[in-house]
C-alpha cells in the first residue's frame, strides 16, 4: 500500500512538475511573442517613416530637377542674347575702324589741298 500511495505521489509530483514546465514555457513563449510583435511594430513604424522620408526626398530631387531645367534653359536663352550682342559688338567695332579709316583719309585730302592751295 506505501508503494501504490508513493507512486500515486510521485506520478502527483511528475504531473504537477510537466503542468509547471508547460506554464513555464507558454509563458516564455508569449513573451517572445510580445516581444516579437513589439519588434514587428517598431520595424513597422521605421518603414513607414523612411517611406515618407523618401517621399519627400523624391519631391525635393524632383523640384531640384525642375528648378535645375529652368536654370538652363535661362542660362541659353541669356548665352544666346550674349552671342547677338557680341556679334553686334564685332560689327559695331569694325564699322568704327571703318569710319576711323574714312577719317583720316579726309584729314590727308583736307591737308593735301590746304597745301596745295
Amino acid at each position: 500500500m506505501e508503494e501504490i500511495l508513493l507512486a500515486i505521489l510521485s506520478s502527483t509530483v511528475v504531473t504537477t512538475l510537466i503542468n509547471f514546465l508547460q506554464v513555464r514555457h507558454q509563458e516564455r513563449v508569449k513573451r517572445e511573442q510580445l516581444l516579437d510583435n513589439r519588434d514587428q511594430a517598431v520595424a513597422d513604424r521605421y518603414y513607414d517613416e523612411l517611406r515618407k522620408d523618401i517621399e519627400g526626398l523624391k519631391r525635393q530631387l524632383n523640384d531640384s530637377e525642375h528648378r535645375a531645367d529652368k536654370w538652363q534653359e535661362q542660362y541659353y536663352q541669356l548665352y544666346a542674347k550674349y552671342q547677338i550682342v557680341k556679334a553686334q559688338n564685332e560689327l559695331s567695332s569694325s564699322e568704327i575702324q571703318e569710319l576711323k579709316t574714312q577719317l583720316k583719309r579726309l584729314e590727308n585730302i583736307i591737308i593735301t589741298k590746304e597745301h596745295t592751295s
